[in-house]
């Protein structure tokens, strides 16, 4: 049973169907008309480490951790990462990556990024002792780049990308 525009109820509900067809005629001719700028359906997701944000983007970049350390050189006293990345990459200029170095966000590693001509780095996230938890690297080419962490002079682990 259905309701007519008296509010009464009514078997054939005749009333009821013209005015739900004329109301989504014109929802439908509204939803086109009334704007010039387009709709953007793709959602912006955010990628963050620690409470640092490390991208906006409509695609997440993969975060990756580190495997087994292997043959690491020695341990740098501090940190020799790549120049910053001034502007962000236009698309296919650069290929950016996420690499995790340790799982927590109090205390993070010392890293070692070879070789750092063919990088850039982009956001940084530290432990609060100053020590890398994550970083952001922007590829130029297709030269391999291995990241090595070390906490003191022990070895964490490496990444080759």
């Amino acid at each position: 049973m259905q309701l007519n525009t008296t509010g009464l109820p009514r078997e054939d509900g005749a009333p009821v169907r013209a005015v739900l067809t004329v109301a989504a005629a014109l929802l439908v001719a509204g939803v086109g008309c009334g704007t010039t700028q387009p709709h953007n359906h793709e959602a912006v997701r955010t990628l963050s480490v620690c409470g640092t944000t490390l991208s906006r983007a409509a695609e997440v970049p993969t975060v990756q951790g580190l495997g087994p350390p292997h043959d690491e050189p020695q341990a740098p006293a501090d940190s020799l990462l790549p120049p910053p990345y001034s502007d962000a990459p236009a698309p296919g200029e650069a290929q950016l990556r996420v690499v995790r170095i340790v799982s927590g966000c109090t205390r993070g590693g010392t890293v070692l990024v070879t070789p750092r001509n063919t990088v850039r780095t982009g956001t940084v996230v530290r432990a609060p002792d100053g020590s890398i938890i994550a970083l952001v690297l922007i590829k130029l080419d297709s030269t391999a780049v291995t990241v090595h962490a070390y906490r003191g002079a022990v070895p964490l682990g490496r990444l080759q990308i």
